[in-house]
């Protein structure tokens, strides 16, 4: 029996599987459906929040139990932004660029937040900034790290905060 095969003669575990022709070797085309069950319950438990549907429902728990989604997209982008840092670590390549990375992260965040942002000051007015301390809380997603600000400004940022506070440690 060779090295290549395992009992039965099926091929062993440890050989890559090649990617399909057409698409990048680091897609995972099965997490957009998780991303999507994720965005559909985050919606949901929202929605059920507002509405009061998780405390006037006989529903209600499970409602209020809809935010696993938020659990799931930290658990996606965990494996999905750590995994080229710990392949190349493996495979004794460098590590990704830092600066491209920080860059896509940025780009990715900040400036639809910063629009939503704009509109619950403004549009909404549903909180209010005291100052430029707040500006600087509000708009650099900091307000986790801060006792007065922490449920203020747009109070569904502190899974962004966490979330960004693992980019900037993950390539260290």
């Amino acid at each position: 029996m060779s090295t290549d095969t395992a009992v039965g003669g099926l091929e062993s575990a440890a050989r890559p599987v090649p990617a399909a022709p057409g698409t990048r070797p680091d897609h995972f085309p099965c997490f957009d459906g998780l991303r999507a069950i994720a965005a559909s319950t985050i919606v949901l438990t929202h929605v059920a929040f507002v509405t009061r549907l998780n405390r006037m429902n006989p529903l209600g728990p499970y409602f209020a139990r809809m935010d696993i989604g938020v659990s799931v997209f930290f658990l996606i982008s965990g494996f999905l932004l750590y995994r080229p840092f710990v392949l190349a670590h493996l495979q004794g390549r460098p590590q990704p660029a830092t600066r491209a990375y920080f860059r896509r992260r940025f780009l990715r965040i900040f400036p639809a937040y910063w629009l939503v942002l704009v509109f619950v000051f403004v549009v909404f007015r549903t909180s209010t900034l005291h100052g430029p301390g707040d500006a600087v809380i509000y708009f650099g997603l900091l307000q986790i790290y801060s006792r007065s600000h922490i449920t203020h400004g747009l109070t569904q940022a502190w899974s962004l905060c966490t979330e960004l506070t693992f980019y900037l440690f993950l390539p260290f």
